[in-house]
């Protein structure tokens, strides 16, 4: 997972922001959540050859205009 972290920040793939304040009459603001997806690769003997992760945002969970 830290060579993936690594590569992502290395390639600049996303842009810290700080998170806005909720406006008047919120109580919180809803951030989009995310979750690590993490893969096993094989080889053909069936060892482990490779760990894969990745990043995966629920943008399912986006609203337009947000």
């Amino acid at each position: 997972m830290d060579l993936e972290y690594d590569a992502l920040m290395l390639n600049k793939t996303w842009e810290l922001v700080p998170r806005p304040k909720p406006q008047k009459g919120q109580r919180r603001l809803n951030i989009l959540t995310s979750v690590w997806v993490l893969v096993i690769k094989r080889n053909e003997r069936g060892e482990v050859n490779r760990l894969k992760a990745r990043l995966a945002i629920r943008g399912f969970l986006q609203k337009f205009g947000a």
